[in-house]
């Protein structure tokens, strides 16, 4: 039997055994680790503000913006939601977390390389070697290789479940963060139109204490007034003005500010409807506070980082077995490069595969009991951190409903006193001019009247603001996907 015949022999009794081992291993490999279980969570059956309903609508796939009926406001949501530069980011991590999982989804199969070779040799006559004296010999070599790790614990199954889980937290982190641009961008709009709104009114109340003002100019003139109702009249219109300004600056620097949201300069911000004929959209029912911890991003996103946690107490608990390898190399060797080329005419074929190898640890034991401890502790902050997310969305939705309720109070309360304050201001004018009351009941019923007005625009924005809020809390907004992998090949692994 020549050298080519018995190589070829062994290498397929190796293959045999490389085979026969992957097979064992795929049929009696385990995973170390404890089966996820989602903790126990005492979720009340209804939310504090609102009796147990079921009926709640489909807000995972309501893009709730365009129910307040307002073209302008969906628009700069849309536009937002497509150029906002912190979502560019969070599409980046969602891609780079994805590859990750990618990558150690591979790492269950083997690795394949090719590689090539060339050494130079020259003889010495003084020193013994194989080459002769005085000769030159030179080689070249060609073949590949291949390297698998038997994933017999299930150390590599359990670090690719990791990575996938963390790959779904972080699309879940994006959807959060789709969630937040959307009713900040709402909020940011329903303020400027509040601002817009007030500063009309502060120009109204100008012209009309501008008029007192030339009432009070004229009965001076005339011999009537005096000069102290003429100069709190002045002071009335300049306070007026003082007002407009403020309210003018607010609103560039909120225009400035939905200019960042939607990724663009600062710049002015197209308006829609005025504030007074927009309609608010009837308040949706907040639904099962169980049903909250699969709709909302964020506790989403919590509790696939505490599976991951869990799946990387199997990855530490493995790291206490021995690790089994199978390695093999095939390549040809010649004197003459062109000869590789003709691979089957080389000159010498030389491999070994199926190689076997057993790595147990010996010392190092307080440092896997170091890392263990280590995964067992990120699995317990973990938890405590989807239980605070379970428990901060409850209270957001709790906090929401009670806005939505009082806002609407408030507003109507306001609105009551802005409309007594208008008939006081006519009335006080009447009675100024009939003679029956003196200065100052005219100009502090204007002064209230504005105040009230004011408050009543302030709170009607604040009853859109906190239908927002409830939108936001309640994590509507988005399609909401079925529990899948982030990508393929994490789903087979699995």
């Amino acid at each position: 039997m020549n050298t080519f015949e018995r190589t070829t022999r062994g290498l397929r009794a190796a293959g045999t055994s490389f085979v026969l081992g992957a097979l064992f291993a795929l049929t009696s490999g385990c995973a170390m680790g404890p089966a996820y279980e989602r903790p126990k969570f005492a979720v009340p059956e209804t939310f504090r503000e609102q009796a147990k309903r079921d009926d709640v609508p489909d807000l995972a796939s309501l893009p709730w913006w365009g129910s307040f009926g307002e073209p302008a406001l969906a628009a700069l949501v849309g536009e937002a939601l497509e150029a906002n530069l912190d979502l560019a980011v969070a599409v980046q991590r969602v891609e780079q977390a994805r590859q990750t999982a990618r990558a150690a989804y591979w790492a269950l199969y083997p690795t394949l390389g090719l590689g090539v070779g060339a050494g130079f040799a020259h003889g010495n006559a003084n020193t013994p070697t194989a080459v002769p004296g005085g000769t030159a010999n030179g080689n070249f070599t060609g073949g590949a290789s291949a390297s698998w790790e038997i994933d017999v614990w299930g150390r590599l199954r359990r670090a690719a479940e990791a990575a996938d889980h963390l790959a779904q937290a972080s699309e879940d982190d994006r959807r959060a963060l789709y969630l937040t641009v959307a009713a900040e961008v709402a909020t940011a709009y329903f303020q400027l139109r509040v601002l817009d709104l007030q500063i009309a009114r502060g120009r109204s109340a100008i012209a009309i204490r501008q008029r007192t003002l030339d009432l009070f100019a004229e009965r001076a003139k005339g011999g009537v007034g005096n000069d102290l109702e003429q100069a709190r009249a002045e002071a009335n219109v300049r306070d007026a003005e003082a007002l407009v300004v403020a309210f003018e600056q607010s609103a560039t620097l909120t225009e400035n500010a939905l200019s960042l949201l939607l990724g663009r300069p600062s710049g002015a911000i197209a308006r829609g409807a005025h504030l007074t004929a927009l309609a608010l959209p009837p308040t949706v029912p907040a639904g099962l506070p169980s049903t909250l911890l699969e709709r909302r991003p964020d506790v989403r996103a919590a509790e696939r980082r505490l599976m991951a946690a869990n799946a990387q107490i199997g990855v530490a608990e493995a790291a206490f077995f021995p690790r089994f390898d199978l390695t093999g190399f095939l390549g040809f060797a010649s004197t003459d490069l062109t000869r590789i080329a003709a691979a089957g005419a080389s000159d010498v074929l030389f491999g070994a595969a199926g190689t076997f190898g057993y790595t147990a640890p010996i010392l190092g034991g307080e440092r896997l009991q170091a890392n263990l401890a280590i995964a067992k502790a990120e699995h317990k902050a973990a938890t405590l951190l989807w239980r605070r997310a379970g428990l901060t969305a409850l209270r957001e939705v709790n906090d929401a409903l009670v806005q939505v309720q009082k806002t609407a109070e408030a507003h109507t309360a306001r609105d009551a006193q802005a409309e007594a304050l208008r008939r006081a201001v006519d009335k006080a004018d009447q009675r100024y001019r009939g003679g029956v009351s003196n200065y100052l009941e005219i100009l502090t019923a204007q002064e209230q009247l504005l105040a009230a007005e004011l408050a009543a625009t302030q709170a009607k924005g604040q009853q859109f603001v906190a239908l927002v809020g409830l939108y936001r809390a309640l994590g509507g907004g988005y399609a909401a996907p079925a529990r899948a992998a982030s990508s393929e090949a994490p789903a087979q692994a699995r």
